[in-house]
């Protein structure tokens, strides 16, 4: 069996190529893109099992991205990832699609956990603990 395919999406370059090698540290197999445009270009030459990707970047956003994900390959699970978080912006992540939410900064032993969970609900958007979501945020930004 081939490793899970995570497409890394973030206009910072160090953080995304950082998350990429940490993922390589582990059975995940990642690809880095440094903008949802690129993105969306990966993604229409490879399968990918999740997208990791920043909310806020230049031109098309993670929210929007994530629409397009939806609406496009409807398998392919979203994890979204801020260094804004509020709990209306989880809300709002999670209720058009996204398998789970992470705010910045993170541990790394978050990040390769919340993939890992992503990975093996059983639904592209699901198998998330709303209120843990919630309730995480809410102690992110407090």
């Amino acid at each position: 069996m081939s490793s899970p395919r995570v497409l890394v999406v973030d206009d910072n370059r160090d953080l995304a190529d950082g998350i990429a090698m940490l993922l390589a540290s582990t059975e995940l197999a990642a690809q880095v893109a440094y903008s949802a445009e690129s993105a969306l270009s990966a993604l229409e030459g490879t399968e990918f099992d999740i997208v990791l990707s920043d909310i806020r970047m230049p031109a098309m956003g993670g929210l929007e991205l994530l629409q397009c994900i939806r609406s496009r390959w409807p398998l392919t699970k979203v994890v979204l990832l801020t260094g804004y978080g509020t709990v209306d912006s989880a809300v709002d992540a999670l209720k058009n699609g996204a398998s789970d939410y992470v705010t910045k900064p993170f541990d790394n032993d978050e990040i390769v956990r919340v993939l890992r969970r992503a990975l093996s609900s059983g639904s592209a958007a699901g198998g998330f603990d709303v209120a843990a979501v919630v309730g995480d945020v809410a102690a992110a930004v407090a």
